[in-house]
């Protein structure tokens, strides 16, 4: 919500008693975040924890109550708790009295929406993430590559999986995908092209787990060598050179040699 801003108190004309000296001018309504009494000759602000409309005759009027998720502290603005925190209660005149006592739990995000009262399943930690105490947002902790998260309200990184054999895991991973033609998927493998087959041999299908299914480049192919487009994450395995695919070589045209006419025999 964007903060309003405060205007000089604005001086009442109230006919409504004696106290009112100006009989001859129409009364002027006191301006968001200002009250007056009956008799007033000028608007006073109102309290903290409140939020007071346009012509607001009490200092804490009941329906300007600051609202759970919301603290009040000039009388005037309705502010969001922070992200990473949740409004606990109403009334708040410090951002510190809004979410006192109230970070984000654990398996849930808290977003500076805010969030009112205790987070509900829409703040659930998604798939492939996991999130601590005072998560602010659905990606801030993903499950580091090579490994993935298939649940919702996971509250650390040990609660991910390795990626399985067969399979590569990018962060955030919540599905791990097959390992590409070409290349070998052991456990926790973090991107698809991570561990090519060696120079030499191929694969034709998706899926490889491991170095021994490489297939011998026969007579006349050869695999062409092309450069890693994935570095190595840190903690990980190092990945060793990537392969291009089977290619066959172009075969040069030989030209057409015309037929040789047999000798004649000698005629003696």
């Amino acid at each position: 919500m964007t903060p309003r801003l405060r205007r000089k108190p604005v001086q009442m004309d109230i006919t409504v008693t004696s106290a009112c000296t100006l009989t001859d001018a129409a009364p002027v309504i006191c301006d968001a975040g200002y009250y007056s009494n009956q008799s007033s000759v000028a608007c006073d602000t109102c309290d903290p924890g409140y939020a007071c409309s346009e012509g607001s005759t009490s200092r804490t009027p009941t329906e300007g109550l600051c609202k759970q998720g919301y603290y009040c502290d000039d009388g005037l603005n309705e502010l969001a708790c922070p992200a990473g925190t949740y409004g606990n209660r109403t009334n708040a005149a410090t951002a510190e009295e809004g979410y006192m006592y109230a970070a984000c739990p654990e398996g849930y995000f808290c977003p500076q929406d805010p969030v009112i009262g205790t987070p509900t399943v829409e703040y659930l930690c998604p798939r492939g993430y996991f999130c601590e105490f005072s998560t602010e947002t659905s990606t801030e902790h993903p499950c580091m590559a090579g490994s993935y998260g298939t649940d919702l309200e996971f509250t650390k990184q040990d609660d991910c999986s390795n990626c399985p054999i067969g399979f590569y895991c990018p962060a955030g991973t919540s599905l791990p995908r097959a390992c590409p033609k070409g290349y070998y998927c052991p456990e926790s493998t973090w991107a698809g092209d991570a561990n090519p087959f060696p120079d030499g041999t191929f694969t034709e299908v998706e899926g490889p787990e491991s170095q021994t299914e490489c297939k011998t480049c026969p007579a006349g192919y050869y695999t062409a060598h092309r450069v890693p487009t994935h570095p190595r994450p840190a903690l990980l395995a190092p990945s060793i050179p990537l392969l291009g695919r089977m290619r066959k070589p172009t075969v040069p045209t030989v030209p057409t040699v015309p037929p040789v006419t047999p000798a004649q025999p000698l005629p003696w």
